[in-house]
Parts: C-alpha cells; sequence; structure tokens
C-alpha cells in the first residue's frame, strides 16, 4: 500500500521484492503480508487496521518510511 507522496518507495518495495523471487499479491485475500511505504499518519490508522484486516492468517505487517530502510525493513 503506498500512501500519498511514497511512490518512489513503493517502487523500490516492488524492485526488491522481485529480486527476491516474491510476487505481489493483486487483492488483501492473496497477500500473506501488508506493506505500507510512507509515513501514516493518525489519520491512516482506521483504513490501514481495515486492509491488514483482509489479509488472511498468517500475515505480516511491515511500514517501509523511506527508500534507504527498504532492504532492512523486509528482512525478518
Amino acid at each position: 500500500m503506498s500512501l500519498p507522496g511514497a511512490t518512489e518507495q513503493r517502487l523500490a518495495v516492488e524492485a526488491e521484492l522481485c529480486e527476491r523471487g516474491r510476487p505481489l499479491a493483486d487483492s488483501p485475500t492473496a497477500a500473506a503480508a501488508l506493506v505500507v511505504v510512507g509515513v501514516p499518519g493518525d489519520d491512516d490508522a482506521e483504513w490501514l487496521g481495515e486492509l491488514c484486516g483482509g489479509v488472511p492468517e498468517p500475515k505480516g505487517y511491515v511500514a517501509v518510511p523511506a527508500i534507504g530502510e527498504t532492504g532492512s525493513a523486509l528482512t525478518p
């Protein structure tokens, strides 16, 4: 999920996942994790929670606030 103004971070996450051979999901129900790029504000909590609720168990949640943090944020 790309927050407003975080397109560059989203593209970096997609490239990193592609390099790792990880597919991108077409919908929350097809996902194993929710990756949020950008810095969520207080007003984003409710809809992000609902979106995360659509990801089946077991699920992961990762926040990538900046491009330089992409690799480390995606490493368990």
